[in-house]
């Protein structure tokens, strides 16, 4: 195939055979815009060469799409077969691997400028910079690419790259910096955790960002990381723990002044005191979410600074407190008005969260087996296909359950073991 290749590549002219070249550094697909700038040609004249010579003519190379960022067209066309890139990205050395790494890296930046256009590009200008020695930048479009992720519920993807980027970060200086990018990044690696079974990764992450906070003197992320450890105390059972911790995270994001912080940490101290019977407590707090709560102005931060949306997660706990405090009319319309908002949301994690609790667990009390199979296939569906594995196990067990009340025992102990 190389063969093939070469005689193919071999019979065009120097200028062609540079402007593959360069275009196989940015990858299968790539922009004639962009090579341009990198060969310091005219975009007429690279577009010429592309759309007559090398597709048209030499079969090479196909017109792929437009797209206009930040009010510049982007031309981009895509190599025939996947080899031909790969061969011709092979032919180049070292030195001049990372130079042209380097050019297109700064060039796509250039195109996509602000961070809200570059979030789709995060991942590929992260290989360009991580390729051209870049690392301080490699670093900072992995935590992008990871912080994108946990917001879209994609947990392995985030965990790749914020694992990577971390590895990344060794490579620099210690310094004051460098242990606020990994704050950082172990912050969000933490929020990406979340969506397994919580395990020594997640303690280990935690921990991390809680010694880094309290070096660092970071108070709003010692109390984001202390909630998440309430988290990891909660899931145990280590209920009294969990409640202490939970407490200070509050003190802290009151000391903070920051009353989305302070939200979150309600809802976190108020999921805590409903799992530990605490109910009216545990209403207390979850009502002061509610009521803060706007699902238009807060999604976005709170999938931000948490990951998930605690504004549909305090309503499906809120309706079992009302249930456990003997308001059972209210409890179902708040289950109801919880399930609405977290489908109208569409966020993942945020949906098996409202799933799990405002409807098997309600139904589970209610001792309506019907509800309790309809939520909990829900749930296990949804978990299925993002790959929460908790929240999967959870909805097997509910399944099952479900089943021997409808009278289906043997079905229902074979979904339970």
């Amino acid at each position: 195939v190389e063969a093939v290749f070469a005689e193919r590549v071999g019979r065009l002219d120097q200028p062609l055979q540079a402007v593959l070249r360069a275009a196989s550094v940015e990858g299968e697909v790539f922009a004639a815009e962009v090579v341009a700038r990198v060969r310091g040609m005219d975009e007429r004249e690279v577009l010429r060469l592309l759309s007559a010579e090398l597709d048209r003519r030499h079969r090479l190379i196909r017109a792929e799409s437009i797209q206009r960022v930040n009010g510049q067209l982007l031309s981009r066309y895509r190599f025939r077969h996947i080899l031909l890139q790969k061969y011709l990205y092979g032919g180049l050395d070292a030195v001049e691997r990372v130079h042209l790494h380097e050019q297109v890296g700064k060039t796509l930046e250039s195109f996509y400028g602000t961070e809200e256009h570059s979030r789709p590009m995060a991942v590929q200008l992260a290989l360009h910079f991580e390729r051209a020695r870049i690392t301080e930048k490699a670093v900072q479009y992995l935590q992008q690419a990871g912080d994108r992720a946990v917001q879209l519920s994609a947990y392995p993807e985030a965990i790749a790259h914020l694992t990577r980027a971390l590895a990344l970060l060794e490579e620099l200086p210690d310094s004051r910096d460098r242990a606020e990018k990994e704050l950082s990044l172990q912050v969000s690696l933490s929020m990406a955790r979340m969506g397994g079974i919580p395990g020594w990764e997640w303690q280990k992450a935690v921990t991390r960002s809680r010694e880094l906070s309290q070096r660092l003197g970071k108070v709003p992320q010692l109390s984001r990381v202390l909630g998440q450890i309430s988290i990891l105390h909660f899931v145990r059972a280590e209920y009294t723990s969990a409640r202490e911790l939970a407490e200070e995270a509050l003190k802290l994001a009151q000391q903070s002044d920051d009353p989305l912080l302070v939200a979150l940490s309600h809802w976190n101290l108020g999921f805590i005191c409903c799992g530990g019977g605490a109910h009216m407590r545990a209403r207390d707090h979850l009502e002061q979410v509610i009521a803060f709560y706007d699902p238009g102005q807060h999604h976005l931060p709170f999938l931000q600074i948490h990951g998930s949306d605690p504004g549909a997660s305090a309503m499906a706990y809120h309706a079992l407190c009302l249930w456990c405090l003997g308001y059972p009319d209210q409890a179902a319309q708040q289950s109801r008005e919880a399930l609405d908002l977290a489908h109208a949301l569409g966020h993942p994690f945020s949906l098996v969260d409202a799933v799990c609790f405002g409807g098997c667990v309600l139904d589970q009390m209610r001792r309506d087996p019907s509800a309790l199979k309809e939520h909990a296939d829900e749930l296990t569906k949804l978990s299925r296909r993002k790959g929460f594995t908790s929240f999967w196990g959870t909805g097997v067990g509910y399944q099952g359950e479900a089943l021997a009340e409808l009278g289906m025992v043997e079905e229902g102990i074979e979904e339970m073991e």
